[in-house]
């Protein structure tokens, strides 16, 4: 993707350099314009080592040497698959508002009305929630095609705690990595992480699941252009904070399996493709209210099957629905995956050995990568070995080609 990386003069302009790196490491290209306020924090020249193309001035759109085949920022508009702008500073955010292009900038700006932009204010929070900026960024938000992600909390460079910080360059990069630069209809419904089944206040049966299969899923998905609902499990170990913000996608925590059914049950019917990744806990018991004591388990513990998630959506199937599931195994995996199939029927089921770690090497379970095995129409097809980012491709390319 190619990336028009815009810097103002906010105190957060320094976490250009990271922001600016990041997109280079992610495979983007990139350029950058600076406005006059943002050259009183940053040099130019730090850019060009970090790996960006060009680095534009405040001025150069009157430098006839740095322009391509017409006026630079009509050349720029037309380079750039998306437009960032981060930080955007009050002043910078009330000149695009007002139309005002006075530099370089918010030239690009003027001329971009039709192109993905997203902006990342920072500044003090008194600033941030002045009627007059609120205004300026309501009428930001009326352009089609620009979307504006908003500051967070915390200590600000003056002291005060409040709004108006701009995110960690970590959650600009990975939110920006999965804007959508074109639109999909397509709803997709993924499951990720584990449930719990919990026994008394104190204890509950779980497993080592992460939730990063249904992360990589969600973003690779977002990347094409869908509406994405993800139902991740409360234990999940996944940066899910750097999505939230995401306009096609909604997040749901879920705890129980039985929580996690009725969240999937709410959501299936208004789906395209449901994704059952996550590893959810079978079993369930009658939940004490106190602390159970040695004595009243007598070496046992009766448990009930919990409800069937992947099952009932199987049944519930519409003809034009796609189900993409997982199954986990620790031996005789072909025989296993193929009993599955058999059982719940799905479009694809992806297969994998796994090992929590205890007692044996881990596998799976929060790994990079892992062995999969494909079954479709009851076929178990050859073993690939694959990261979750390449798992999560293959599936969508899947589920594209097979509409």
């Amino acid at each position: 993707m190619k990336i028009l990386l815009g810097v103002t003069g906010s105190i957060s302009a320094y976490k250009a350099y990271d922001i600016a790196r990041n997109f280079v490491k992610n495979g983007h290209q990139v350029k950058v314009i600076l406005t006059s306020g943002a050259l009183k924090f940053l040099k130019s020249e730090t850019f060009n080592y970090l790996g960006v193309e060009t680095v534009y001035q405040p001025v150069d759109d009157f430098n006839l040497e740095q322009t391509m085949d017409n006026v630079l920022h009509i050349d720029l508009k037309d380079w750039c698959d998306l437009f960032v702008i981060a930080p955007a500073s009050a002043n910078t955010i009330a000149k695009l508002a007002n139309g005002l292009c006075d530099d370089l900038l918010s030239s690009v700006f003027l001329t971009s009305e039709k192109k993905n932009i997203i902006i990342f204010p920072a500044m003090n929070t008194q600033m941030y929630i002045n009627t007059i900026t609120q205004d300026n960024l309501n009428r930001l938000k009326t352009l089609r095609k620009t979307f504006i992600h908003p500051p967070t909390s915390g200590e600000l460079a003056c002291g005060e705690i409040g709004i108006g910080k701009l995110p960690d360059p970590e959650t600009i990069s990975e939110f920006v990595d999965c804007y959508p630069i074109k639109h999909n209809e397509r709803k997709i419904l993924i499951t990720t992480g584990s449930t719990v089944a919990p026994l008394d206040p104190v204890r509950y049966i779980t497993n080592p699941a992460s939730g990063k299969t249904g992360y990589e899923l969600t973003k690779s998905y977002l990347k094409s252009g869908c509406n994405v609902t993800l139902i991740y499990g409360s234990l999940s170990n996944i940066p899910v904070h750097t999505l939230v913000e995401h306009p096609n996608l909604t997040l749901i925590k879920a705890s129980t399996t039985q929580d996690m059914y009725d969240k999937v049950n709410f959501a299936f019917d208004d789906c395209d493709v449901f994704i059952s990744s996550a590893a959810v806990s079978d079993i369930e018991f009658q939940q004490s209210p106190k602390k159970l004591k040695k004595s009243q388990t007598k070496n046992h513990i009766e448990f009930n099957w919990a409800k069937d998630i992947l099952g009932t959506m199987v049944q519930k199937k519409n003809p034009k629905q796609k189900i993409i599931s997982f199954a986990a195994e620790t031996n005789n995996l072909k025989e296993n995956f193929s009993k599955k199939w058999e059982s719940k029927p799905v479009d694809l089921m992806v297969g994998n050995k796994v090992h929590n770690g205890f007692s044996g090497k881990p596998q799976g379970f929060g790994q990079i990568k892992n062995q999969y095995f494909f079954i479709m129409n009851g076929n178990v097809e050859e073993e690939k070995e694959l990261s979750k980012t390449e798992l999560s491709k293959f599936i969508t390319n899947f589920t594209e080609k097979n509409k």
